[in-house]
Formats: C-alpha cells, sequence, structure tokens
C-alpha cells in the first residue's frame, strides 16, 4: 500500500505517520517542519500550488 499523507509533520499527519503499518510505502509534505523519519519519503511543499501538488502526487501514485 503507497499512502500520502498531507501535513505530516502537524499533529494528525504525524500521528497517521505514526501509526502507519512499518510495510506501507509513505509520502508526506511538509511546509516548515522536516519531517525525521527513515521510512516517509518527505516532500516540502505548498499545498496552495496545484502544479506542484500534481507532480508529487503523480510521481508517488499513491493508493490512499
Amino acid at each position: 500500500m503507497r499512502l500520502f499523507v498531507t501535513g505530516g509533520s502537524g499533529y494528525v499527519g504525524a500521528e497517521i505517520l505514526r501509526r502507519a503499518p512499518e510495510d506501507f510505502q509513505i509520502a508526506a509534505t511538509y511546509w516548515r517542519n522536516l519531517i525525521a523519519k527513515p521510512n516517509v519519503a518527505a516532500f516540502c511543499l505548498d499545498m496552495r500550488d496545484h502544479a506542484a501538488v500534481a507532480r508529487v502526487v503523480h510521481e508517488f501514485q499513491p493508493d490512499a
């Protein structure tokens, strides 16, 4: 399963990352606070930039 989490460094996003099964492939976005989790592909992303969001989603191709 490929999981894409927006706001991975926030309270809810960080909890989702903490609870995600270890066998998931995970990508998460952050804006100011870098995500320092070894099994997470972290993307510094401004969610208002539609082209950048589309590019990351297309590149990662998440299931959820």
